[in-house]
């Protein structure tokens, strides 16, 4: 076998703005790109009140509730990352930490847990 090296990747912390868009896209079960930034979370709706309010109850519960801002459904999306940049941390919250967990108990091998990914 050929003699290969392993490169490390550095861990970089996470912005805002990738975990709106991926909270917004799951739940609208749509690819990423088909998320513009320069669309509102009501324009990507499409006046769905219920999607809306379960796309906003999702961001609380990721950035906290004092960190998404009134009306923030209102805003374009790239001005909404820029709020809630303010007060990331860069790291996964609960719902993102969530739907992580769900899937590494759907498509991994038993016991291959989102802890165990984090160690290796």
């Amino acid at each position: 076998a050929p003699n290969q090296s392993v490169k490390k990747i550095d861990d970089v912390p996470l912005k805002a703005i990738e975990i709106l868009r991926t909270v917004i896209a799951q739940k609208l079960k749509k690819p990423l790109s088909d998320v513009p930034l320069s669309k509102s979370i009501k324009d990507l709706v499409g006046g769905k009140s219920t999607l809306q309010n379960e796309i906003l109850g999702d961001l609380q519960k990721e950035f906290g509730s004092a960190s998404v801002p009134d009306k923030s459904e209102e805003l374009p999306l790239e001005e909404l990352a820029g709020q809630l940049s303010a007060t990331f941390s860069g790291t996964l919250g609960p719902h993102t930490t969530s739907l992580i967990s769900r899937l590494f108990a759907s498509k991994m091998p038993g016991g291959f847990s989102l802890s165990a990914a984090k160690e290796y």
